[in-house]
């Protein structure tokens, strides 16, 4: 019988096949449980699939005839600033998986309608402040600027 927990520790366990056919078995039983298809979308977006077809061999000639060779920083295999790999050494989700910014859609495609949208009742609220009639500012941005219009720079 699989469960949410098996799929998290496979998937924790970075074995990402088992994690995703624990998830889908879930699936079958409810397709509503939003924290499995959340899991999927992870799982599959941490999948890595190597395409042989793709790999960039270079030649004798761009080896021996880079010019950026030298400028290439040296790393140590046991460097203390060496790369990691991922982040989940570290406890946090991946650039995959995790948006930049609120407003930006997450790596995976997937966001939920209306999550970046802030309703509240600042526009309302932005109508409603006094106004003068020399300006489309707010009296209160008018009189804190009052004081540095006659200060010399």
């Amino acid at each position: 019988m699989f469960t949410l927990d098996f799929a998290l520790g496979s998937f924790f366990n970075r074995n990402f096949e088992c994690a995703d056919v624990t998830c889908d078995a879930v699936l079958a039983r409810s397709g509503f449980n939003e924290s499995v298809w959340l899991l999927k979308l992870i799982v599959l977006t941490e999948k890595l699939y190597p395409d042989i077809f793709e790999e960039y061999i270079p030649s004798m000639t761009e080896l021996l005839m880079d010019d950026n060779e030298d400028a290439k920083p040296m790393i140590c295999e046991d460097s203390v600033n060496a790369p990691r790999g991922r982040v989940y050494n570290t406890g946090g989700l991946s650039q995959a998986v995790r948006p930049t910014k609120t407003s930006s859609r997450p790596f995976t495609g997937i966001v939920r309608n209306y999550s970046a949208v802030k309703l509240n009742d600042n526009f309302e609220q932005a109508i409603r402040t006094a106004r003068t009639n020399h300006t489309a500012r707010p009296v209160s941005s008018i009189t804190g600027r009052m004081p540095n219009f006659g200060t010399v720079g």
